[in-house]
Parts: structure tokens; sequence; C-alpha cells
């Protein structure tokens, strides 16, 4: 009886052990996930940096967008006053004459 009493409490001990070491794996495969989901939330949180960094510039650049438009626009409406005045046709003259060859030769002349 002392034989068989013995092996149960091994065969009980070994299945402690067994559980044990089943819960030891369990608990470590916790800490693994935990630890992938950890690196999970790191990449999501660079990656919402990144969006929120691109966002910025994108706002950024738009509103130089936005300015470099009302510049073309204020040129425009000057270009526009600018030809429609008295002095235009003058200007016109000028310039067609300055690139002749005649305008070319006074320009050497004048700057002599």
């Amino acid at each position: 009886m002392q034989v068989s009493k013995n092996k149960l409490d091994q065969s009980e001990l070994e299945l402690l052990r067994r559980k044990l070491e089943l819960a030891e794996l369990k608990h470590t495969r916790q800490e693994l996930e935990i630890a992938e989901l950890k690196l999970l939330l790191k990449e999501s949180e660079s990656k919402q940096a990144g969006l929120e960094a691109s966002s910025e510039k994108q706002k950024s650049l738009e509103s130089k967008l936005e300015e470099k438009e009302s510049i073309l626009l204020r040129q425009k409406q000057i270009i526009g006053n600018f030809r429609g005045s008295v002095v235009y046709p003058l200007y016109a003259f000028t310039s067609a004459f300055g690139r002749s060859s005649l305008g070319q030769a006074v320009r050497k002349i004048l700057h002599r």
C-alpha cells in the first residue's frame, strides 16, 4: 500500500508539475501577445503622427497655393488696368521699337 500511495503521490506531483509548466507557458504566451500589441500600438501611433505631419504640410502647401493664386489675380488685374490705360499703346510701340534692329542700334549709341 505504501508503494501504491507513493506512486499516487508521484503521479499527483507529476500532474501538478505539468499543470505548472502549462500555466507558465500560457503566461509566457500572454506576455508575448502583450509585447506584440505594444509594438502594434507604437506602429499605429507613429503612422498617426506621420499622417498628422502630412496633414500639416498639406495645409501649409494649400495656404501657399492660395497666396500665389491671389498674387496672380492681383497681377492680372494690374495688367488689365495697364492695358486699358492710355499708356499701353506707347509701351507697346516702344517695346516693339526696342526689339527691332534700329532700336538695338539706338540703345548701343545711348549706352556709350
